[in-house]
């Protein structure tokens, strides 16, 4: 007997016709699930979340702000020390980055609403583990 013929499914009536023409059970959904397996893997078609730092040097946060040092704008300690325990503090800093802000001094951040939410939210949360 033909081996092909071995694995008809047993709902299918005799005399149904070529094996080839039927459909190959799972076949597609295997390969599939290989291709999306594989693509996960290898980060292909996916959009690869960026280091904070690398965020906050290509929207140039880093000409007014260092982790600890003060320039025209403060420094992201002194940020993180004055937010750090505030409970909406992510959500708050991250529209600041969006909207600008006027703190202090003579200086006001100016508005960025090229951030995306989800950058503007990581930038913000390196800033707030940003230690003296």
């Amino acid at each position: 007997m033909n081996a092909r013929l071995d694995r008809v499914p047993r709902d299918v009536p005799s005399g149904a016709g070529d094996w080839a023409a039927l459909p190959r059970h799972g076949r597609g959904r295997r390969r599939i699930c290989l291709i999306g397996l594989v693509a996960a893997l290898t980060g292909a078609g996916f959009a690869q979340a960026e280091a904070p730092q690398v965020l906050l040097e290509r929207y140039n946060c880093t000409f007014c702000h260092s982790d600890n040092e003060a320039r025209t704008g403060p420094a992201f300690s002194e940020v993180a020390a004055k937010y750090r325990a505030e409970p909406q503090a992510v959500a708050r800093l991250a529209a600041a980055v969006k909207k600008g802000a006027h703190g202090n001094g003579p200086w006001h951040m100016p508005p960025h609403p090229e951030v995306s939410d989800a950058d503007a939210a990581a930038m913000v949360r390196y800033i707030l583990s940003v230690g003296p």
